[in-house]
């Protein structure tokens, strides 16, 4: 509670110092030789707490044409050391991983076409996205703010392009559930103005169950996918390399930012960002095992 600033109602103490206990009996029991559990400010939560606050199911929109697989050009990558990936956010109590995603992607491929690097960096507005966003599909609204959305970030990425860009994170902060009303768009109010040049010309998708086409994409810039967040133990990740099966249930969005070898593993991985806060993981990222999908 004091390292982590969270608190407790009194006649919730109990059934809290419970969860937490159990927590810490599953985190001592685990074999910590591949990836490593600890405690976090989510160790007081149950796992459907947590999967009500972090996670929605996410599907697949029809999306356009994917791009040709290319081969790589390097056996490691990482976007966080090239500086065009903004600082780890927390996302809160709103189901707004996707926007995080979406904007993250567009952040690096934006830095990449300007040069803008490093200190450079532009940090484009989630809370644009969250509120503004009003694609639909079949006649409803497709990515529903902090109640997440169905279709992961395809709908965001339709939004940016006909919207013109985005907003940068300054003018149009943040809020999340905070927001007085972010079913409603603010940007005009908000006085934010669009950055010249941050509309893509149009976005496709990596092939699915291919880890080929996925590193030939992040070859090139940061990548917006989705993953099974449900897995036990995953919200308590501490670091390593994550090598459990997941599945499929396809429910988190992240940003894959690279990829390489851990040595005292003997295992190659994804380098992903996270939207849970720099206490979360490796300062806020995960590294999952590579290779197990073709």
């Amino acid at each position: 509670m004091r390292d982590y600033a969270v608190e407790i109602d009194a006649g919730d103490y109990e059934r809290r110092l419970d969860i937490f206990a159990e927590k810490l009996r599953s985190i001592e029991a685990h074999d910590a030789s591949d990836f490593r559990l600890g405690l976090n400010r989510f160790s007081h939560l149950t796992e459907d707490e947590f999967a009500s606050m972090y996670r929605r199911p996410m599907s697949r929109v029809p999306a356009p044409p994917v791009d040709a697989v290319a081969p790589e050009t390097s056996d490691s990558v990482d976007w966080v050391a090239e500086g065009v990936v903004t600082r780890v956010y927390e996302q809160g109590a709103c189901a707004a991983c996707w926007t995080f995603a979406a904007s993250g992607a567009l952040e690096g491929a934006f830095a990449l076409a300007t040069g803008r690097k490093g200190a450079n960096l532009t940090a484009f507005s989630q809370q644009q996205i969250v509120e503004c966003d009003n694609i639909t599909w079949h006649g409803k609204r497709v990515d529903n703010g902090c109640h997440g959305t169905w279709y992961g970030m395809d709908s965001a990425y339709t939004y940016i392009e006909t919207n013109g860009g985005l907003c940068t994170e300054a003018a149009y902060p943040y809020v999340g559930a905070n927001s007085t009303d972010w079913t409603t768009c603010h940007a005009a109010e908000n006085g934010c103005a669009i950055v010249p040049g941050s509309a893509p010309a149009n976005h496709t998708d990596v092939a699915p169950a291919s880890e080929a086409a996925l590193a030939a994409a992040v070859a090139k810039q940061p990548v917006s996918v989705v993953v099974d967040a449900s897995c036990q133990g995953f919200m308590s990740y501490a670091g390593g390399v994550w090598t459990k099966d997941c599945g499929t249930k396809l429910d988190h969005a992240v940003l894959v930012v690279g990829y390489g070898f851990d040595a005292p593993s003997n295992t190659s991985y994804w380098k992903v960002k996270n939207s849970w806060g720099a206490a979360w993981g490796e300062a806020g990222y995960v590294r999952l095992a590579r290779g197990l999908a073709g």
